[in-house]
């Protein structure tokens, strides 16, 4: 049964937004105002994922293009700061137009003084503009926080009929058929799913996700040829995702106790995130990642991982300190980069870890395998980073003694920052 609800049926298949400088009869459905919203963000992540988005779809609609036509000359004409690999993605999606209409904007990021490779991507893009057309588009005439403004709509929806429809979403459903049923969103972002409809069901891609405050978020999928957005996976705010793997909905915990390869990855990447665990979580995540697993399994010890830098991350102090210690103890390699990796981003460490990271090292420092070497050097990094000049002893008898090169090359290296 569709999720769409009979009498928002007509409701949502446009979205009535008209914008500034464009014509007032004009509307945005609902691919195109996610779009527009993803331009008008401030991350270069938002801005690329826009810019993609316009050559996926081959969107074409004159107020969404030209929306894009001035994020790209704010950036070339100094107005805003932008990676460079961002505005080559912009510069593309602006040739993917093929309209002269914006070969001005284009000229004008060729006479700054940009990267070489971003110039060409420019001018390659510049090149495809052969269609005609009535006038030159002028950088400067639009007011992009007024638009925004005007493309974000109090919520029309009641609390009660977004869980509602929630409860009906489906594994594929188009965005403009969830812009029917729930109403414009709170928030339009960047987010992570599988391309489990793809051909490559393991990469993970950056996707369109919704938040509806109260409710939860959903994600989307873009796929070649496709005319929208497709639904991924979606996450209730009172914890049941709904998984890109069957289209069903389960909590958090069942996922973590038994979910397979791709759907801890996709629990694990929400979790990430979310940057807070319930207690009930991080017991479950210890319990799965303290199973046994096949080694040959790397599709699910890739996909534990990500519980673990769930639980490493989510703030509480004696979650992070009981997985570091669990990890450290019966870790491999990639799991001790991870870990290592995890107290490097941190201003501070903490002596009993970086006590256990030594332990650690010696248990295993005789390794001749490549993959465990290579952790054991980043645990070597973050001994470094303590400063305690206790570790120097070893760190030099390391960096002569360790049968790997890799060990004995950031053992060294951490030797003579603690002498």
């Amino acid at each position: 049964m569709s999720f769409r609800f009979g009498l928002l049926m007509l409701a949502g298949l446009l979205i009535s937004l008209a914008l500034p400088a464009t014509a007032a009869a004009d509307k945005l459905a609902a691919r195109d105002h996610s779009i527009a919203m993803l331009l008008l963000g401030n991350s270069d992540d938002s801005l690329k994922l826009g810019g993609k988005s316009v050559i996926w779809f081959s969107a074409q609609k004159p107020q969404l293009t030209d929306i894009l036509a001035e994020v790209v000359w704010q950036a070339c004409s100094g107005k805003r700061q932008m990676d460079p690999d961002t505005l080559a993605w912009l510069s593309k999606a602006v040739g993917s137009t093929k309209q002269l209409r914006y070969a001005e904007v284009l000229e004008t990021c060729l006479n700054t003084d940009i990267a070489s490779r971003t110039r060409g991507h420019i001018a390659k893009a510049k090149s495809g503009l052969t269609e005609a057309s009535a006038d030159a588009f002028k950088g400067g005439g639009l007011d992009l926080s007024l638009i925004r403004a005007g493309l974000t709509q109090p919520r029309t929806v009641g609390q009660n009929q977004l869980a509602q429809g929630f409860r009906k979403l489906q594994k594929d459903a188009a965005l403009e058929e969830v812009y029917t049923s729930l109403g414009l969103p709170d928030e339009i972002d960047i987010g992570t799913v599988s391309a489990s409809n793809r051909l490559m069901p393991y990469v993970w891609l950056t996707a369109l996700k919704l938040t509806y405050k109260g409710v939860g978020q959903i994600q989307f999928y873009a796929e070649e040829g496709a005319t929208d957005w497709q639904l991924d996976n979606a996450v209730t705010d009172n914890g049941l995702m709904l998984t890109s793997y069957d289209g069903r909905f389960y909590t958090i915990t069942e996922l973590i106790a038994r979910g397979n390869a791709m759907q801890l990855r996709e629990v694990g990447d929400y979790l990430v995130g979310r940057k807070s665990l319930s207690n009930e979580e991080y017991d479950a995540i210890m319990k799965r990642d303290n199973a046994p697993l096949d080694p040959a399994d790397e599709r699910l010890a890739d996909s534990l991982g990500w519980l673990e830098r769930a639980a490493l991350a989510d703030g509480n102090a004696s979650h992070e300190r009981a997985m570091t210690m669990s990890l450290l103890e019966r870790g491999d390699g990639l799991q001790l980069r991870h870990t290592a990796e995890h107290w490097l981003a941190k201003d501070t460490a903490d002596s009993e870890v970086v006590d256990a990271m030594m332990a650690r090292i010696n248990t295993s420092f005789e390794t001749t395998d490549g993959k465990l070497a290579d952790g054991l050097a980043y645990l070597c990094k973050v001994i470094q980073k303590s400063g305690n000049a206790k570790y120097n002893l070893r760190m030099r008898e390391l960096s002569e003694a360790a049968p790997h090169k890799t060990l004995r090359k950031y053992a060294g290296l951490a030797a003579k920052v603690l002498n």
